[in-house]
């Protein structure tokens, strides 16, 4: 018998959890629409959106026509000097097997631990003063 009663109560818990969970919901978008308008996500959007994409309204879209000439190449006797004062430099490169390091001894050195931990001396209490007469 109690096993039957536990049955029908069941499935009216189950509505009443999911009327529930709806009205929440519901209610949760409703809130939305009272956001101040200094918190208001779109209103942030629509003042910034400008800065992102480069949009500015203020100027005019380019035509084909403004697009610049062609720059002049080099000639190719300024090219082949170019090439061969690249070769020079990398004939004269010198290469060396020493270790080379950055700034100073007194920098890169790392300071030695202590070899034993030293104890801290124990405080001694301040001195009361005198009773008055």
């Amino acid at each position: 018998m109690i096993q039957r009663q536990l049955t029908a109560v069941a499935p009216t818990m189950r509505g009443f959890s999911r009327i529930g969970a709806i009205v929440l919901v519901s209610a949760g978008l409703a809130a939305c629409s009272s956001v101040p308008n200094w918190a208001n996500p779109a209103r942030i959007y629509d003042s910034v959106a400008g800065v992102f994409s480069g949009d500015d309204d203020d100027e005019a879209f380019p035509t084909v026509s403004d697009v610049p000439d062609r720059p002049q190449t080099a000639s190719a006797e300024s090219r082949r000097e170019a090439a061969q004062g690249l070769v020079a430099d990398r004939e004269n490169a010198r290469y060396t097997d020493e270790v080379i390091r950055r700034g100073d001894a007194s920098t890169t050195e790392v300071a030695a631990a202590p070899a034993t931990p030293q104890a801290a001396p124990a405080p001694t209490p301040a001195p009361r003063p005198a009773p008055p007469p």
